[in-house]
C-alpha cells in the first residue's frame, strides 16, 4: 500500500510543478499562446509518468531529474517557441531550486523530529517535502506573476531566496541533531552556488539584450524624428518662401486682373496657392512641432484618400519634451496610416486621432480602420510591411518615449478596428 501511496503522491507532485514550470515559462518568456491546454496538461502529466515508471525500475534519482529536466525543456520550446537554450537555461535552474529546497525541508523535518538519518525516497518525510514545494513553489509562482511587470522586484525576491536556501544548506551542515553525510551534501552545496550563478548570468545576459534593443531603438527613433522633421521643413520652407514673396505676387496679380486677363490671373493664383492648400486643415495643440507632425500626416492621409477625424484638448505647459510626443504620435500616425491605406474600400480608410488630458495625464490615442486582424506573437503585434527590418520599432519607440513619463501604450483590435491608446503622466508648470 505504501508503495502506491508513493507512487500516486510522486505523480501528482511532479505534475504540479511541471504545470508550474510551463506557467512561469510563459510568464516571462512565452511569446506565444500555448498550443492547447491538452497539450500542456498532456505533457505534463507523461512526464510525471514516466518518471514514476523510472522509479519503478529503481533509477537513480539524479538521471530521472536530468530526463525531466531535458523533456520539459524541450516541450516548453515546443509550447510556447521559446529558444531552446532559454528554455533548458530555466528547466536546469528551476530543477535545482526544487531540489535544493526539497532537500533543505527534509533536513529541516530531520532536525524536528530527530531522525537518524535524512528522510529518503519512499518514506512520509520525503513525501511531506514534496508536497511543501509544491505549495510554497506555487504560492510563488502567483505572487511572482503579480509581479511580473516589475522586474526588479522579481530579482530581489528570486536573489533572496537563493542566497536564503545557501544559508539554510549550510546551517544544515554546521547542526549536529541530524547526521548528514558529506556526499549527500556535495549535491545541495553546488545547486545553491549554481543557481546564484545561473541567476548572475541570466540577468546580465538580460541586462545587455535590452542595452542592445535600447541601442538599436534610439537610433530607430533618431531616423524616423528626422525623417519626419525633414518632411515638415520642406513643406513649411516652400510656405515660408510664398510669403517671402507676397508682395511680388499681389503686383503681378494685380497688373493681369487691371489688363483684363482673368484667366491668366485665375491661373496664376491657383499656382501659388499650391503650398497653402497643402496644409489648409491646420490643428493647433499650443506645441509648433506637435502642429507640424499633425498637418503633415493630414497631408500623406489626404493622398492616400483616408479620412481622418481629429479632437484635441492639449494641455499647456505640460513639461513633455517635444521629442518625446512627436515619437508617439508620428510613429503611432505611421502605422494607422499603413493599415489604414491597406482598405480596398475608400469608405473604410478612415483614422481618428483623439489627444486628451485627464487631470495631470496627457491621453493620446490613434484609432484606425484594419479589416484583417494582426497577429499577436513573442509578445507583439507583427507587422504587416514587406520590409520586415522595419518589424515593430514604430511601437517600441513610441513605448520607449511613453516609459520617460511613467506612462503606457496599450494597443487593442475590435470589429476591424486598431486602437493604440498612449497615456503621459506630466506636472504641470508655470508659464513665463
Amino acid at each position: 500500500m505504501m508503495g502506491w501511496m508513493v507512487l500516486v503522491s510522486g505523480f501528482f507532485t511532479d505534475s504540479i510543478c511541471i504545470l508550474l514550470y510551463f506557467f512561469l515559462i510563459r510568464t516571462w518568456d512565452g511569446g506565444r499562446k500555448e498550443k492547447s491546454h491538452t497539450a500542456v496538461l498532456g505533457t505534463a502529466f507523461f512526464l510525471a509518468a514516466l518518471s514514476g515508471l523510472l522509479f519503478i525500475l529503481k533509477v537513480p534519482e539524479f538521471p530521472i531529474l536530468t530526463v525531466q529536466v531535458i523533456l520539459a525543456a524541450s516541450a516548453g520550446a515546443w509550447i510556447y517557441g521559446v529558444r531552446r537554450k532559454r528554455a533548458l537555461f530555466l528547466a536546469v535552474e528551476y530543477a535545482m531550486a526544487l531540489s535544493l529546497w526539497k532537500f533543505i525541508l527534509c533536513g529541516a523535518i530531520g532536525v524536528i523530529l530527530r531522525m537518524d538519518t535524512l528522510p529518503g525516497r519512499g518514506t512520509g518525510g520525503n513525501l511531506a517535502a514534496d508536497w511543501i514545494v509544491c505549495l510554497l513553489t506555487g504560492v510563488l509562482s502567483f505572487f511572482l506573476y503579480k509581479k511580473r511587470e516589475e522586474e526588479q522586484s522579481v530579482r530581489q525576491i528570486l536573489s533572496r531566496i537563493a542566497v536564503a536556501g545557501l544559508i539554510l544548506t549550510v546551517t544544515l551542515t554546521e547542526q549536529n541533531i541530524l547526521p548528514i553525510g558529506e556526499e549527500e551534501m556535495l549535491a545541495p552545496l553546488i545547486f545553491a552556488m549554481v543557481l546564484l550563478m545561473g541567476m548572475l548570468v541570466y540577468y546580465t545576459q538580460r541586462q545587455y539584450e535590452r542595452e542592445k534593443e535600447l541601442a538599436e531603438l534610439k537610433s530607430t527613433q533618431k531616423e524616423l524624428l528626422e525623417r519626419d522633421y525633414r518632411r515638415l521643413n520642406e513643406i513649411y520652407a516652400g510656405n515660408a518662401r510664398l510669403f517671402h514673396d507676397f508682395h511680388n505676387h499681389m503686383t503681378i496679380l494685380g497688373q493681369l486682373l487691371r489688363e483684363g486677363k482673368t484667366e491668366e490671373a485665375s491661373a496664376y493664383l491657383e499656382d501659388i496657392q499650391g503650398p497653402v492648400k497643402r496644409i489648409a486643415k491646420t490643428v493647433w495643440t499650443g506645441d509648433e512641432t506637435m502642429d507640424y507632425l499633425i498637418n503633415s500626416k493630414l497631408m500623406a492621409a489626404k493622398e492616400k484618400q483616408i479620412h481622418m477625424e481629429i479632437n484635441i484638448e492639449f494641455p499647456r505647459q505640460t513639461g513633455i519634451r517635444s521629442a518625446d510626443l512627436c515619437a508617439v504620435l508620428g510613429n503611432l500616425l505611421d502605422n494607422a496610416l499603413e493599415a489604414a491605406g491597406q482598405a480596398e474600400d475608400d469608405s473604410r480608410r478612415i483614422i481618428w486621432l483623439t489627444i486628451r488630458r485627464i487631470n495631470h495625464m496627457l491621453v493620446i490615442k490613434v484609432q484606425n480602420t484594419c479589416e484583417k486582424q494582426p497577429v499577436w506573437e513573442k509578445g507583439e503585434w507583427m507587422t504587416t510591411k514587406e520590409d520586415k527590418s522595419l518589424h515593430g520599432w514604430g511601437l517600441k519607440s513610441a513605448a520607449a518615449a511613453v516609459e520617460k513619463y511613467n506612462g503606457t501604450l496599450q494597443n487593442s483590435w475590435k470589429d476591424s478596428v486598431f486602437t493604440a491608446a498612449a497615456v503621459m503622466h506630466y506636472r504641470e508648470q508655470e508659464e513665463r
